[in-house]
């Protein structure tokens, strides 16, 4: 699957990808801030992709022409309704430009208005006060009923995060509009595929273009 949007390319992580990803979270500005702060071998990342179930998992490399810049993703996606959402930039250039904001942005549109998802969650160290602070700005709240030390976790529905990012998305329908492109393979697989096709059974979607 490949979503364009907000000048982003989204495109389904493929097995030719994982090299690139793995230098990417390699990297010690990266692994500081997960729960697996481990090196990650050329083994480890290929089990862990071989052992990817497309029924609750989906990875997107989000890229700008062609070069890709980082990874966002929702797993362990639950009942169709619930998912854990998140993202980590591998190029160093766009640390600190609008690029992440809008790949959490497309992810996030994605996630309620195509994939059909009720609650988004994110897990985000304590001590990681630029993701936290992120997280507020898109709609998330603290999940109270979280009770780890060294990450918390924070939870979202469509009309909280439609009303966090109003502004945001009122700026950015004037440079770029507000139709999401999404261009599907023929050998999609699990919940990607189930939410295309009931997408696709419903009337009419002024905001979603399938080709």
């Amino acid at each position: 699957m490949i979503i364009n949007k907000y000048g982003l390319e989204l495109r389904s992580l493929l097995e030719a990808d994982l090299d690139m990803i793995r230098t990417w979270r390699n990297k010690q500005r990266v692994r500081e801030h997960m729960q697996f702060q481990d090196v990650v071998s050329t083994e480890d990342q290929i089990r862990w992709f071989s052992a990817l179930n497309p029924n609750q998992n989906v990875y997107w490399v989000f890229s700008i022409n062609g070069v890709g810049i980082g990874l966002v993703h929702i797993k362990d996606i639950q009942n169709g309704e619930f998912g854990e959402a998140g993202i980590f930039t591998g190029l160093d250039d766009y640390l600190g430009t609008p690029v992440p904001a809008l790949a959490i942005l497309t992810m996030m549109d994605v996630a309620f208005d195509v994939l059909g998802l009720k609650t988004l969650k994110a897990k985000v160290q304590t001590n990681n006060n630029r993701n936290i602070w992120t997280n507020l700005k898109f709609g998330y709240q603290p999940d109270i009923s979280s009770n780890e030390s060294e990450f918390a976790y924070y939870s979202v529905e469509r009309p909280q995060f439609l009303k966090a990012t109003k502004g945001l998305r009122s700026v950015l329908v004037k440079l770029y509009g507000d139709q999401t492109e999404i261009i599907v393979s023929e050998n999609e697989t699990g919940f990607l595929k189930q939410s295309v096709e009931r997408l696709k059974a419903k009337p009419t979607s002024e905001r979603v273009l399938f080709s």
